[in-house]
């Protein structure tokens, strides 16, 4: 798989996991939606935009490694 090929799949697997998350909490609102929304919704975001500009960054890298040995 190419690392952009991975990169979409990853971004728009965020994009979907968001469109669910919206939907579910209209009907899950109790102290254990928020607890796990605490801990493990809240730091996703970040997590996985900061694999997506890591994997712009390889991208990058790999690109001038191909242009320098070709």
């Amino acid at each position: 798989m190419a690392l952009s090929t991975g990169r979409a799949q990853l971004h728009e697997a965020m994009k979907v996991a968001s469109a669910h998350w919206d939907e579910v909490q209209t009907e899950w609102n109790d102290p254990v939606r928020k607890d796990f929304e605490k801990e493990f919704w809240e730091p996703l975001d970040p997590g996985v935009q900061a694999t997506l500009r890591a994997m712009d960054r390889l991208a990058t890298m790999i690109d001038r490694a191909r242009q320098d040995c070709g």
